[in-house]
């Protein structure tokens, strides 16, 4: 079986490719973690249809995501008439040290059941 493993930026490629070969073990690992523990905890974590699992207390979640997009965005970058809403919205978030701690782990799943679509999710706030 052929595999392609694509790695960008320096050094990233041996990094890739030594986690592949030698993977972590015990709770160095995703799965035996604390993150993955402490995710079973806010839902069950039972086979489903989409299932996805993240550690907001570093990356601040998409309140995160939505810091750091409006960070990047120069004035330039929108319309005049926007202009003093993204100004607004900048000053409304938090800085990436405040957002420090401030989520926990986030967990979702995704089922089929006899009555739809069921999506569940739930956010530690604030962290342990």
């Amino acid at each position: 079986m052929n595999h392609l493993v694509v790695a960008i930026g320096g050094d990233s490629l041996e990094r890739t490719l030594a986690g592949i070969r030698n993977p972590p073990a015990g709770d160095a690992s995703l799965r035996e973690g604390d993150v993955m523990r402490r995710a079973g905890k806010l839902l069950p974590l039972d086979p489903a249809r989409m299932f996805a699992v993240g550690d907001a207390g570093k990356t601040g979640g998409m309140l995160g995501s939505l810091r750091e997009m409006a960070a990047n965005l120069e004035a330039d970058d929108v319309p005049e008439e926007y202009r003093e809403l993204l100004r607004s919205i900048k000053d409304a978030l938090p800085t990436a040290a405040e957002m420090e701690g401030m989520f926990g782990v986030s967990v979702s799943t995704m089922r089929m059941t006899d009555d739809g679509l069921v999506l569940r999710s739930a956010w530690e706030m604030p962290p342990p």
